[in-house]
């Protein structure tokens, strides 16, 4: 999702001749992640990722509205509040399951899937902003964080429900 999100951002501004602004659209996403990663952080107890990814491609869907460096600036704000915290909950999901022994491996796994999720986003997200332009390409990008977050709700669910009817 950001990844395909930060390539529309740079093909919209580019389109509308307002690439110098870049840097503030930028800046605005890092600002509230940085907000979000902090608030996060002082909470004493964390989300589910899942739950937070859902969030972030929802808060993620209205960058398709923008029309202009400001708004985009202003929604990407919004939309990095949930980027730091979401990244966070997923490591920390990680290494709640992972015994400690086999953590380093389950850490590598991680990065690696976040770095091919990264490579995919962006020439999926070229493809649509080639074919429909920057709009859909943000929206495509975000329902497929909300289909992955959906799957991997679904799927902690399932195993909670599967662990009880077997402890039954």
């Amino acid at each position: 999702m950001l990844v395909g999100s930060e390539v529309s951002v740079v093909a919209a501004l580019q389109g509308w001749g307002q690439y110098a602004l870049l840097g503030l659209v930028f800046a605005g996403w890092g600002l509230g992640s940085i907000v979000g990663g902090l608030t996060y952080g002082a909470l004493s107890r964390g989300f589910s990722p899942f739950l937070l990814l859902a969030g972030l491609a929802v808060v993620t869907m209205p960058m398709a509205l923008a029309g202009s460096a400001y708004t985009f600036a202003a929604l990407a704000f919004v939309a990095g509040l949930l980027c730091a915290p979401t990244i966070t909950a997923s490591v920390e999901a990680v290494s709640r399951v992972v015994p400690t022994a086999a953590r380093g491996e389950a850490m590598g796994w991680h990065g690696s899937c976040m770095t091919a999720g990264s490579a995919a986003a962006a020439p999926v997200a070229g493809f649509v902003i080639d074919h429909g332009g920057y709009q859909p390409a943000i929206l495509v990008v975000s329902v497929a964080g909300l289909a992955v977050a959906l799957a991997g709700g679904a799927s902690v669910l399932f195993a909670r429900r599967r662990r009880l009817a077997l402890a039954a």
